[in-house]
C-alpha cells in the first residue's frame, strides 16, 4: 500500500509499505482523509522529542470501515464512515484496570508512537473507531480536531489533506 512516510527531519517520501496486518481486536480502516495539524508539523519540524523517525504521521482520520476483529460484537459495521479517535490506552494504568480509558495516563497516539492514518489503510483497535454514519471521510475526520478545538480553541487551525 501506498503512505506518506517522515523520513527524517522535514523530508518526506511516498512509499510503498506491507498491507497493515490487524491483531486481536483490530479493525482495519480505508483512509479516506486525514487531517494535519500543528502537531504535525512540530513534528516534522523536530521540535518534538517523542517521537522518531521514519514516522508516519497523520491522527486526524476519516474512513471506511474495511474489516472488524474476528468475533466483534458491537454496533460497527463493515462499510461504514468511521471517525478515529488517535489516542490508545495501555490497559495497565490505573484508569484503565478501572475501565476509565479516556483518562489513561501512558496512551500512546496514532501518527505520534505508532503508525498514523497517511496511508491507504490504517490498523487501529475497533474500540478506537466511532461510526460515523451521514458523515463524508473528510467531515469524520474533522471530529478529532473538532473535540480538540473545544478543549484547546488556541489550536484550531487545521489543513485538511484527501487522498
Amino acid at each position: 500500500m501506498r503512505a506518506a512516510v517522515t523520513t527524517a527531519l522535514g523530508s518526506i517520501a511516498v512509499e510503498q509499505v506491507p498491507d497493515p496486518d490487524p491483531g486481536p481486536g483490530d479493525a482495519v480502516v480505508d483512509v479516506g482523509a486525514v487531517g494535519l495539524c500543528g502537531t504535525d508539523l512540530h513534528m516534522f519540524l523536530g521540535e518534538r522529542h517523542d517521537t522518531g523517525f521514519p514516522l508516519r504521521q497523520g491522527h486526524e482520520v476519516g474512513g471506511t470501515l474495511a474489516a472488524l476483529p474476528r468475533g466483534y460484537d458491537g454496533p460497527l459495521r463493515v462499510g461504514q464512515t468511521v471517525a478515529v479517535d488517535p489516542a490508545i490506552p495501555c490497559g495497565r494504568c490505573r484508569p484503565c484496570t478501572r475501565g476509565a480509558w479516556p483518562a489513561c495516563t501512558a496512551f500512546r497516539a496514532l501518527g505520534v508512537a505508532l503508525p498514523g492514518g497517511l496511508a491507504d489503510r490504517l490498523v487501529v483497535p475497533a474500540r478506537q473507531l466511532h461510526g460515523a454514519d451521514g458523515l463524508t471521510a473528510v467531515e469524520a475526520a474533522l471530529v478529532e480536531p473538532f473535540g480538540d478545538a473545544i478543549e484547546h480553541p488556541e489550536d484550531a487551525v487545521k489543513v485538511l489533506v484527501t487522498p
